[in-house]
């Protein structure tokens, strides 16, 4: 089929404005392949990160399952803590029973002419002061004390913690049950 052209013959394009035409038509071109390549790359982004926005959302769902399965044992272990506190207190009350029973292996022995000024019982141990007027009975109070570690088996140890002299109250003894 033969060309037909209905302009006029002076508008035909001869010289520069071909030229121009050509250069506007590559120029097209490139701007289209240059836009086409920027909208893909902008789709591929977008594509990557709605991919990176579903691991993150599983990531946080399987952390939300772990704390929560980590809450159950947490608060089984605040339960067992507090039981074990109990079971402490209990056993010290239980130690303290049986200090106070050490303590009364030596106060029933003692003599009538010493006095028991004080008295103190813990979990671990237990304490208590006696006062001696003469020094005859210092003697008499450490044989006692003697005897008393010798036969026993259940004093660990019976240590004298203090021995001072006082003109006025005359002996003072302090005596550690262990």
């Amino acid at each position: 089929m033969a060309s037909i052209n209905l302009l006029p013959k002076e508008s035909l394009d001869k010289g520069s404005s071909a030229k121009s035409r050509q250069f506007f038509g590559v120029l097209t071109g490139f701007l289209t392949v240059v836009f086409v390549l920027i909208i893909s790359l902008g789709a591929g982004l977008v594509f990557l990160s709605v991919q990176a926005a579903e691991e993150l959302a599983a990531t946080n769902a399987a952390l939300k399952e772990d704390v929560f399965a980590i809450e159950g044992t947490e608060q089984k272990l605040i339960l067992v803590k507090n039981r074990l506190g109990h079971i402490e207190q209990i056993v010290s009350e239980r130690k303290t029973e049986e200090n106070l029973g050490k303590q009364g292996l030596v106060i029933d022995r003692l003599p009538q002419e010493v006095e028991l000024s004080s008295v103190m019982a813990s979990g671990r141990e237990s304490r208590f002061r006696l006062s001696i007027k003469s020094g005859n009975m210092m003697e008499q109070i450490f044989d006692m004390l003697g005897q008393i570690a010798r036969d026993n088996q259940t004093l660990s140890s019976l240590v004298i913690s203090e021995m001072t002299f006082n003109n006025i109250f005359g002996y003072v003894l302090e005596i550690e049950i262990l």
